[in-house]
């Protein structure tokens, strides 16, 4: 028989584990998983990827490439896609290929531009300061490692040419992507996002400032509210099919999805979890990276993975996510500028000529070339641009040029009017044909001033275009043509458009100084 003190001690002990149990049981998102209940969820699990992982195909090396698909093909017929991921792949995937053949011709650029800048540096020397060899021996240097990385440019697909790593994709997820929402969950769910972002309710809410809108098939929507549709459309099917265990896979670092203390990685934020559980009845959730699910890979599938794979998805993600991050800012720091006034110093030992030379390939190092006009007073040089993110970055490598004393904002000299002409919106028969979209060209007529210069407001035009078609169809879609006509230009746009769409476009265009009147011509094509 057990002394008291004995037996007061054992059920002291057992009620320790009881309440330690309680606790665990309670507040279970808060608790990492063991490695016993790894084995389980590994063994199990659905396994759901986000479009991210599927996009960085394109930005890895062929073998890490082919490791990451060898790993996704271990999971099977457990793998699923959502359909907003599988939705934003397809609709960003030309980006990611245009950016990467991209990468090729910067650095080249950069190259090269770096040896015109020490060649007029040079220029404008201290009589003491001798060249010798060594603008020379960097422009060799140049030239032999832009040599090398032609071949790899070659290699580069390109938008036009066939997508083989998109047969791979298409192959590995045959039949398993989700269903497409109809246009009411979708309206519904960025409603309820809007209350869910102001409660910092996650995910997505860091997606916030977001402001990109696109149409679909119908459907209106907003980037922001990507990654909550993303989440809906996970919770509803994991709840469909019964699901105990799921792992999502993401290169989403964000603390919207993530528990990050003191600059580590916990794991997915313990609310994501808790939804998770009464929202899809899913007992155990999990998060990886492409990074940790190819470590994990290795362990649970017996995977054959290259030493060198894991540190090189390290690093592009790395450098991913500092893209983003930078993006992010210049999105909130965003304000509208004009352009630039650069001006050149009058003791510059440099030509004018090789002055806007440099201006010209520093700018198109940071801004498409069609994207920014250059205009050289005999004073000064203007950069004019209408694109949205204009940042001080363009100000900080225009001041770095030799013979550029200053840079200073630009006062606009366009007189902006409002458009007076009175504007067909939608009728109700116009309302009702919501989801179909028409083909409409434009006549724009030049008003007579004699200051009007026709190809200048041509280009301040096609960058309208550009801009307005890019909320409503993909980069690879924004398609349009113009052509010079006796005192104006005529615009055919290559995207169906809602009829809304084209007015608020013609709206654009109509405001800019030097242009009298925008018909807009239904050119007959209809595009469901």
């Amino acid at each position: 028989m057990l002394k008291s003190k004995q037996r007061i001690g054992l059920i002291t002990r057992r009620q320790s584990k009881s309440v330690a149990h309680r606790m665990k049981s309670t507040f279970s998102e808060f608790y990492k998983p063991t490695d016993d209940e790894l084995k389980a969820i590994w063994k199990d699990s659905l396994f759901v990827i986000d479009a991210n992982v599927v996009l960085n195909l394109y930005r890895y090396p062929g073998t890490v490439r082919d490791d990451l698909l060898k790993s996704l093909h271990k999971v099977g017929d457990r793998l699923w896609m959502p359909f907003q991921a599988a939705f934003e792949y397809q609709r960003k995937r030309l980006d990611v290929i245009a950016e990467q053949k991209k990468a090729f011709d910067t650095i080249k650029n950069e190259l090269t531009s770096s040896v015109s800048k020490m060649q007029a540096l040079f220029s404008a020397r201290h009589p003491l300061i001798e060249q010798g060899t060594l603008v020379d021996d960097v422009k060799k240097l140049v030239n032999e490692y832009v040599e090398k990385l032609q071949p790899l440019s070659d290699k580069q697909p390109a938008v036009h040419e066939s997508d083989k790593i998109r047969d791979e994709v298409d192959r590995l997820l045959n039949g398993r992507v989700g269903p497409e929402p109809s246009k009411e969950v979708v309206e519904n769910l960025c409603a309820d996002g809007s209350d869910r972002y102001e409660r910092k309710v996650p995910p997505g809410f860091m997606d916030s400032k977001k402001e990109d809108v696109f149409h679909f098939r119908g459907v209106r929507y907003e980037a922001k509210f990507g990654d909550l549709l993303l989440w809906r459309q996970v919770l509803d099917h994991a709840k469909g099919i019964g699901c105990k265990s799921l792992i999502f896979i993401t290169d989403d670092t964000k603390e919207d999805w993530w528990q990050i203390t003191s600059g580590k990685t916990i794991g997915p934020l313990p609310a994501l979890k808790a939804e998770m559980k009464t929202a899809a009845n899913v007992e155990n959730f999990h998060m990886y990276t492409t990074e940790s699910f190819l470590r994990f890979s290795e362990q649970h599938f017996k995977t054959k993975i290259d030493p060198q794979t894991i540190n090189k998805v390290a690093k592009i993600n790395e450098a991913t996510k500092e893209n983003y991050t930078y993006n992010l800012i210049s999105n909130i720091r965003r304000k509208r500028n004009d352009g630039y006034v650069i001006e050149i110093s009058e003791i510059s030992r440099i030509k004018r000529a090789e002055i806007r030379e440099l201006i010209h390939s520093s700018v198109i190092s940071i801004m498409p070339s069609d994207s920014f006009i250059l205009v050289d007073t005999g004073s000064d040089v203007e950069l004019h641009t209408m694109i949205d993110d204009f940042n001080e970055e363009v100000a900080n490598a225009l001041m770095s040029l030799p013979g550029v004393s200053g840079v200073r904002p630009l006062k606009s000299k366009k007189h902006w009017r409002s458009y007076s002409s009175n504007l067909t919106y939608l009728t109700p028969e116009e309302n009702e044909l919501a989801g179909a979209r028409r083909l409409f060209d434009m006549r724009v007529s030049l008003g007579p001033s004699e200051d009007i210069d026709p190809p200048k407001v041509a280009n301040w035009i096609k960058m309208v275009l550009g801009r307005e078609l890019q909320a409503i169809e993909p980069r690879d879609m924004r398609r349009f043509s113009t052509t010079i006509i006796p005192q104006g230009l005529g615009v055919t746009i290559h995207v169906p458009l809602l009829y809304r769409e084209a007015q608020h476009i013609r709206t654009s265009i109509a405001i800019l100084e030097g242009v009298d009147d925008v018909q807009l011509i239904d050119s007959g094509g209809w595009r469901s």
